[in-house]
């Protein structure tokens, strides 16, 4: 059996959503938490997870039953009532200790910066295990991103790709880049999610509203939905998030068409993408976003400002890209609302994109057969 434990921290929100002491989470954490989820149904594998210390008394390890199996939990990292000086040496400790427990054969981490260079020093020279980094986000590709960082996260991150026993990337532009910036051969696994049968996607006819998704991270720019919004009174604008939603008080108050649910479990979020016209994309850059493969999954055609990896809303026709231009997202969005015959074509070949290439038990599957070639190569 190969132990196989999963880095990321703010997951625990995922296995506990109406346990508001935890803080929110990603598309990073959702992708380890379905990873995780699908390969404890395989008896080959036993499956742990560290996540963050967010509340005091919370247990160091935790059995977590799920779909298929059960799983633990590790408590690492305190991630409240911070002081970065004293957490930041205790917290070595922590993640020490917790990495001890489980005595896993594989530790991978999504993203993580610094702390990615903590787990790879310790799973390879102090506990003597493979050690694999997942990339979260272009950026994690990006020369410049990481020149503008500290010194110490600049040279932990190199660390940990310089001394991962696998590097993996979300697409075939996020390959180039570690290649051309890194020198590293990198491993395209996509975003995984399970797809519902498609008698289940319903039609334009039963969809209510506009929807985006997010975290309120200022290169999601979520205030161009709210101006979007503002743009088509007689449509209804849904916006989900799990962050503080201060900011946006007065377009609340003042915008009529718009709806702010907060707090969301994950799980029910299909809900809501079932329901949904058009999902819209504000950010400014991103790895692959989650929310796109929900959409597409969904049947939902995408709408995006900027964000188009690997050039997937034209080639497969499931969505427009406005090339940054708000002018342009405003247009694309009225002829996407006006023309039910492209707006039916976009929903069929979502559906068929995302059933193609994002099946989690066929990317699943990739994960499996690299933890086990590489643990067999030790």
């Amino acid at each position: 059996m190969t132990k196989v434990c999963l880095v990321s921290l703010y997951a625990y929100k995922l296995f506990h959503p109406q346990d508001e002491r935890a803080l929110s989470f990603g598309g990073s954490e959702v992708q380890q938490y379905q990873l995780g989820k699908e390969l404890v149904k395989d008896k080959n594998f036993e499956i742990s997870f560290l996540v963050g210390d967010f509340y005091d008394g919370q247990p160091d390890a935790e059995r977590v039953r799920v779909d298929g199996g059960v799983l633990t939990l590790y408590k690492t990292a305190r991630c409240h009532g911070r002081n970065m000086f004293i957490d930041g040496v205790a917290d070595f400790w922590r993640l020490y200790r917790a990495m001890k427990k489980t005595s896993a054969d594989v530790y991978m981490i999504r993203g993580g910066g610094s702390l990615a260079g903590k787990v790879a020093f310790l799973a390879k020279k102090i506990l003597r295990r493979k050690f694999i980094y997942s990339s979260a986000h272009d950026r994690d590709s990006n020369l410049d991103f990481f020149d503008k960082k500290p010194w110490y996260v600049n040279v932990l991150f190199r660390y940990a790709l310089n001394n991962a026993d696998a590097v993996i990337c979300q697409h075939k532009e996020q390959q180039d880049a570690f290649k051309k910036n890194f020198g590293i051969t990198a491993t395209v696994i996509p975003s995984m999610y399970a797809i519902e049968d498609e008698s289940q996607i319903g039609g334009r006819e039963s969809r209510e509203y506009i929807l985006w998704v997010g975290r309120l991270a200022s290169w999601k720019q979520p205030e161009v939905f709210v101006r979007l919004a503002e743009k088509f009174p007689k449509e209804k604008f849904l916006f989900i998030t799990n962050s503080d939603t201060s900011q946006f008080r007065y377009a609340t108050n003042h915008i009529g068409n718009l709806e702010i649910k907060k707090n969301v479990p994950f799980e029910d979020t299909d809900y809501y993408f079932k329901k949904a016209k058009i999902f819209v994309n504000t950010s400014s850059s991103e790895g692959f976003p989650n929310t796109f493969v929900q959409a597409a999954k969904n049947g939902t055609p995408i709408l995006s400002l900027q964000v188009n990896p690997e050039s997937i809303l034209g080639r497969y026709e499931i969505g427009k890209l406005a090339n940054g231009s708000f002018e342009k997202l405003v247009n694309d969005l009225a002829n996407i609302l006006d023309d039910k015959r492209a707006w039916d074509k976009m929903s069929e070949n979502a559906y068929i994109y995302a059933k193609e290439n994002h099946n989690i038990s066929r990317i699943a599957g990739q994960y499996g057969a690299l933890f086990g070639d590489i643990v067999i190569a030790h």
